[in-house]
């Protein structure tokens, strides 16, 4: 997991929140933190901010030895590229889209650098993590788009977008549940990576 101790605060505090501004690598932020959504921060959001570094590492190597060469270089996923780029709301929209579908998502990780070592194992991975984190869910739980509709203000006389259903606040309230089944796809896969690297 990753942890930003610069903005932590006592574990004591029940509905205190360490600052209001947001902190982070925009590529590897959660929606929740891009788009400032007046929610308690959950594990969630760190699996999320997780499943983004993930993408990023196999599509761009884990340093300097694993990155793809510059002959290479022009088949970097620009679906990944549009998540440190433009507008917080551009990077918002392009993850929630990236996550929602099954497919778009599938494009993300077929750019993945197959130079490096065990990478199906990161494949698979990162589409399991999706999976349970978006997909596995009720409908009220499942996807990453939200559900809108249109309303005429009468004050201001023009039509507003009001938000009916937003799936990442609706699992946000299973969080728990939800961490638990994503540790145990990670901890199978740690499994498959200590028997692969025990053969080594």
């Amino acid at each position: 997991m990753l942890i930003d101790f610069d903005h932590s605060i006592s574990i004591d505090t029940v509905d205190g929140y360490p600052c209001a501004e947001r902190t982070g690598t925009l590529q590897f932020m959660s929606i929740r933190n891009l788009e400032n959504i007046n929610l308690k921060p959950t594990a969630l959001d760190y699996w999320e901010s997780m499943l983004y570094i993930l993408c990023w590492l196999g599509t761009y190597g884990w340093n300097s030895k694993t990155r793809l060469s510059n002959a290479n270089s022009g088949r970097l996923s620009r679906k990944v590229e549009r998540w440190c780029t433009g507008p917080l709301e551009t990077i918002s929209d392009a993850k929630r889209a990236d996550l929602d579908s099954e497919n778009d998502f599938q494009l993300i990780i077929q750019d993945f650098n197959l130079e490096l070592e065990n990478i199906d194992l990161l494949f698979d991975l990162a589409a399991r993590l999706r999976s349970v984190l978006i997909e596995e869910h009720s409908d009220e739980l499942r996807g990453a788009l939200t559900n809108t509709k249109f309303q005429f203000n009468k004050e201001t006389r023009i039509f507003e977008s009001v938000v009916i259903r937003d799936p990442f606040e609706k699992r946000s309230e299973k969080w728990k549940d939800i961490s638990k089944l994503l540790l145990q796809e990670m901890e199978g896969y740690a499994q498959l990576a200590r028997e692969r690297l025990s053969i080594c």
